[in-house]
């Protein structure tokens, strides 16, 4: 996120003219996840949306510490600016609601329902969808050449951060680090984006494309 998104023109400026961003240091605590390690050198690897979503929380509160938006894991800058934008509309329309709860509610539901979620995904609770939700080879760096079999494991992760704000709109961020393990599960996450998954994946790509077309 640093290297490749957070370093980003686009997200900077939105980062700098709409948002004060500050971080908390969640290494070594019980609700962090694992991964590879890093020299401060390495060029980063290829991940996929929302691996290691115990290493990482983006979340978006209100000056009082109110939490309207979160999005968990890696971020692609696309898809960070995406998230920024939604934040900023969303805590604009909330300012000027008279009853604030239950605008996030709508609004967290709206943008679902545009991104093609259904209304009994976002309020149906399954242990499919946090089974889903745990690891994907994308989390390792790895780039399947077909579908995965848990199936589009981002968009289940995209599902379960709107759920943890709809069913927890406008939680006090003390409330929440109380128990974090509502937004992220009980699970630990992996994150291994790192230059060997990056040459791992570069020789499986020669390999597929090396093979031959049958007729």
């Amino acid at each position: 996120m640093r290297t490749v998104s957070f370093s980003d023109p686009t997200v900077g400026n939105t980062l700098a003219s709409k948002f004060i961003s500050t971080y908390t240091n969640t290494q070594g605590t019980a609700n962090t996840g694992m991964s590879f390690s890093h020299s401060p050198d390495e060029p980063p690897g290829p991940c996929g949306r929302g691996a290691g979503r115990q290493n990482v929380q983006t979340v978006f509160m209100t000056p009082a510490g109110k939490i309207y938006h979160v999005a968990t894991g890696f971020l692609s800058p696309d898809d960070l600016q995406a998230e920024l934008e939604f934040a900023s509309q969303t805590y604009r329309s909330l300012r000027q609601s008279r009853d604030p709860g239950l605008r996030l509610v709508g609004l967290q539901s709206e943008r679902m329902s545009e991104l093609g979620f259904s209304p009994t995904e976002l309020q149906t609770d399954n242990l499919m969808q946090e089974l889903t939700t745990m690891f994907s080879p994308s989390d390792l760096g790895i780039r399947m050449p077909g579908r995965s079999p848990l199936g589009d494991v981002g968009r289940n992760r995209m599902l379960r951060d709107a759920k943890f704000v709809v069913q927890n709109p406008l939680i006090d961020r003390h409330d929440f680090e109380q128990d974090p393990t509502r937004l992220v599960g009980h699970h630990k996450s992996f994150f291994g984006s790192n230059a060997l998954m990056n040459g791992l994946n570069n020789s499986m790509q020669r390999v597929v494309n090396q093979r031959p077309i049958r007729r």
